[in-house]
């Protein structure tokens, strides 16, 4: 990402945090990364362990918003074809969730699957979805991807997308829940990108440029 507001954020308030945080718990500024301080703040404070001295309140809402803002801006960076990263990002992942959905429904395939990720995959789905509420995942947080057969219309199926026991109503769907599974295959395949298209990404020029992990690469399957 080479985009002014983006670069100038970072220059700004990305690496004097790191460098504050960096000399606070004598660790080169060099080692640090925002994904890394974030998620040692996060264990830290869900867990109920103490902070390093120094480390106050204060620092650690400025962190979660730095790495909300960095990636959140990496998430609707727009690439040469129009799709924001996050889509691209989530691309093969949600190619395979469709999978599955398709082959429980019309084959023979398993009723049930379980991906397991990151807070830094769970982010990407909603806003490639356009769902994100521009929060960061909270510790230990799913996603539920529900089908639902019509009593009345058997064979006509609907899903609920469902993110922390709250029910998702998508914009491409009219912002309703549920939404009719033709329609929300049409969004899915809108997510679904192209080689090409993924070919076409730039490599983001910032601290931040080995952390985005494609989907599929990141996310482990577990299938019963």
């Amino acid at each position: 990402m080479n985009s002014t507001s983006y670069l100038q954020h970072v220059a700004a308030v990305t690496l004097p945090l790191e460098t504050a945080i960096g000399a606070l718990i004598n660790v080169p500024v060099s080692y640090l990364t925002p994904d890394g301080v974030q998620d040692c703040f996060i264990t830290h404070s869900c867990h109920g362990y103490e902070f390093p001295a120094g480390l106050t309140q204060d620092i650690y809402n400025a962190a979660m918003a730095d790495e909300i803002w960095t990636y959140g801006a990496m998430m609707n960076f727009t690439s040469p074809g129009g799709n924001n990263m996050a889509t691209l990002a989530m691309s093969m992942f949600v190619q395979d969730v469709m999978a599955e959905i398709n082959n429980a429904l019309y084959s023979s395939g398993r009723r049930f699957a379980l991906f397991a990720g990151h807070d830094t995959s769970v982010l990407p789905f909603l806003r490639a979805f356009n769902v994100w509420d521009g929060l960061w995942p909270r510790y230990a947080s799913m996603i539920r991807v529900e089908i639902w057969e019509s009593k009345s219309n058997q064979g006509s199926f609907s899903v609920r997308l469902i993110y922390n026991d709250k029910e998702l109503a998508l914009p491409g769907c009219g912002n309703v829940s549920p939404c009719p599974f033709a329609t929300f295959s049409k969004i899915a395949a809108k997510i679904i990108a192209s080689q090409a298209e993924c070919n076409s990404v730039p490599s983001p020029a910032s601290p931040r440029s080995n952390n985005l992990i494609f989907g599929r690469e990141r996310t482990s399957t577990g299938r019963i």
